[in-house]
């Protein structure tokens, strides 16, 4: 893909892989259409990315998955000498919502929600896969869909706007101890689809890490989507 090149030879995102990042974010869920701009731009883009800077991978550690559309995204190279490999799933959060029934238990800071079929899909059917999750909820540019959102829901919760960026994993069996509306809850996506989703806190992920203070430096680079 031409784009992608242009970001390998830029080194940093440009704005015409911006503008695609946002026709991804306003791609219905669950159609063909949202599948091939994750499966082969935002996958690769993120593989790009880790590349030029990121506060966990190191150059090299994240390969996309090529020629399976309903597999793992991922290779994570994370000590090939001992043969830890890891075959993920990327889930990239770049929104945030206030619930005013449940932000108690699942704050604005915190919110993560995954389709409920999927949900249920990791915690019975494959437990074990690696999910890995990526809240980035650092564009409150009101042109772009992610942007325009987050600066609405910041604005309806009456709370100051506040950029967050972190990674957790979870493997499927780490779900099936979590009790409905005690671990998360179920509620339904504001938007045409009306999508059943699973909602959870991000720092109840077994695995999850704030790197809040190196969104200057990866903004600097260009990398933050």
């Amino acid at each position: 893909m031409a784009v992608l090149r242009e970001v390998i030879a830029a080194e940093r995102i440009t704005d015409s892989a911006r503008r695609l990042i946002d026709k991804a974010h306003r791609a219905r869920s669950n159609t063909k259409e949202k599948m091939e701009y994750y499966k082969y731009f935002m996958e690769p883009l993120k593989s790009i990315c880790c590349r030029i800077f990121d506060p966990f991978f190191r150059p090299g550690d994240l390969e996309t998955v090529k020629g399976d559309d309903y597999g793992p995204d991922f290779v994570f190279k994370y000590l090939t000498a001992f043969g830890l490999i890891f075959q993920i799933d990327w889930k990239l959060h770049a929104t945030t919502f206030f619930d005013p029934f449940c932000h108690q238990m699942v704050p604005v800071e915190q919110y993560v929600s995954m389709s409920r079929k999927q949900f249920y899909r990791y915690r019975y059917e494959e437990p074990e896969n690696i999910i890995w999750i990526e809240r980035n909820i650092t564009n409150f540019n009101k042109e772009t869909k992610a942007g325009k959102r987050n600066s609405e829901v910041f604005d309806f919760a009456n709370i100051e706007p506040k950029e967050s960026w972190g990674y957790g994993a979870f493997r499927g069996k780490d779900l099936q101890h979590w009790e409905l509306d005690t671990d998360f809850f179920h509620s339904q996506l504001l938007n045409g689809t009306r999508e059943s989703v699973a909602v959870f806190r991000f720092d109840s992920l077994p695995v999850h890490k704030d790197f809040s203070e190196y969104i200057p430096a990866a903004k600097e680079k260009g990398v933050l989507f």
